[in-house]
């Protein structure tokens, strides 16, 4: 009877960590199309080539999942050049609110991380920068902007992220490589067993993971584009 009532409980609990995975791997689908789904949509209303504006959102706000994915993150914030990935919007606008009531502004918000300091005057409100759909328009807006000032896509998307040639010159390679291979899966970047992506020791990984999941986070992405162009 003790064995049949251990059974029964060990058989419960590996099916609640079924379900929770099922739960966690729908979310991830979920939030990735949040963002994906806008993006697309606004590139196919506009003049924005297909997958430039999808390529921008992953090399602004990309994290890696656990599918080896690079999903545009909308619950993104660039601090002072330090990337934090948050669960939810609401984690996010509690930080990104307790900053600017201190005067910093130094803040990149969102699927496209759009800039506080200098495009927050053109938001009704600073939560409009937040929620998805603004956030992804105001980008697409600006971009245009961007190619009608300079003339070429390329230009554009160097000044999108920075004027300084020696930030926006690496930043086009990355843009440039989602845009044009649009490769969500990690994994498939190296089709060789012998070299495998984020794969760095797994005591130092787990360690990191658990003590601090935003810094975590932010190495997985390092690692992510150091792989790219170590390949090229």
């Amino acid at each position: 009877m003790f064995f049949l009532k251990k059974l029964f409980y060990i058989s419960n609990l590996l099916i609640l960590f079924l379900l929770l995975g099922l739960q966690n791997s729908l979310a991830s689908s979920e939030i990735k199309n949040r963002c994906e789904n806008i993006i697309n949509k606004i590139e196919s209303l506009t003049d924005i080539p297909k997958g430039l504006l999808l390529g921008i959102g992953k090399t602004e706000a990309g994290r890696v999942s656990a599918k080896k994915e690079l999903i545009v993150w909308p619950w993104t914030v660039n601090h002072a050049g330090k990337s934090l990935f948050f669960d939810n919007k609401k984690q996010m606008s509690n930080y990104v609110l307790k900053h600017l009531l201190k005067g910093d502004k130094n803040l990149d918000v969102g699927c496209m991380q759009v800039n506080l300091k200098w495009h927050k005057h053109n938001f009704k409100k600073v939560s409009d920068m937040f929620s998805i759909e603004p956030n992804i328009s105001y980008a697409a807006s600006f971009l245009l902007q961007l190619k009608n000032t300079h003339n070429t896509w390329d230009e554009a998307i160097k000044h999108y992220h920075s004027s300084d040639p020696i930030k926006n010159i690496p930043y086009l390679k990355k843009v440039s490589y989602f845009w044009k291979k649009r490769d969500n899966k990690v994994m498939l970047l190296a089709n060789n067993d012998k070299k495998k992506v984020l794969n760095p020791k797994k005591s130092s990984t787990n360690s990191i993971k658990s003590s601090q999941p935003y810094l975590f986070a932010r190495i997985e992405k390092v690692n992510f584009f150091r792989k790219i162009f170590a390949q090229k």
